[in-house]
């Protein structure tokens, strides 16, 4: 687990890596980064229910779509519109300190985004740094909870 002094450093060595493959578990999304300037740097992004995919013309995709698993418009749909991020790169990313909420923003004005809707939620996302097997993990932040 990384200690929160150390939790901007892993934010901020993701930006400039490039989607390599994303795939949607349930309504769940795994995210394969890689480093553009160095092939050895990885790291994959974990995204909980909820979350939505947003781009230029609007909302793209999201977890509750990604959990109809009975209709082609659903999960199959949900997992194509994902397709869109693949090579990527991003180009900021962020904790909301309100929410505890990921924002992962890429290029082609696409973004990722985790919104908190239950403050008992164990975890929102996690990012796992494959070069050092740490993993920073988000959880909501909510009065009362550590």
């Amino acid at each position: 687990m990384i200690i929160e002094a150390d939790a901007q450093e892993v934010l901020s060595r993701v930006v400039g890596a490039a989607v390599a493959n994303r795939q949607l578990v349930a309504n769940s999304v795994n995210i394969d980064l890689r480093s553009s300037l160095d092939p050895s740097q990885r790291w994959t992004v974990w995204l909980e229910p909820t979350w939505h995919l947003v781009g230029p013309e609007g909302l793209v995709t999201g977890s509750r779509q990604a959990q109809d698993d009975a209709n082609p418009s659903g999960f199959e749909a949900a997992s194509k519109a994902l397709d869109i991020i693949v090579g990527l790169e991003v180009v900021a990313i962020e904790r909301d300190h309100c929410t505890g909420d990921l924002i992962l923003e890429l290029s082609g004005g696409y973004s990722l985004r985790t919104f908190a809707a239950d403050p008992r939620d164990d975890m929102l996302w996690s990012i796992r740094v494959w070069s050092t097997g740490q993993e920073l993990v988000g959880r909501p932040r909510a009065p009362g909870r550590n």
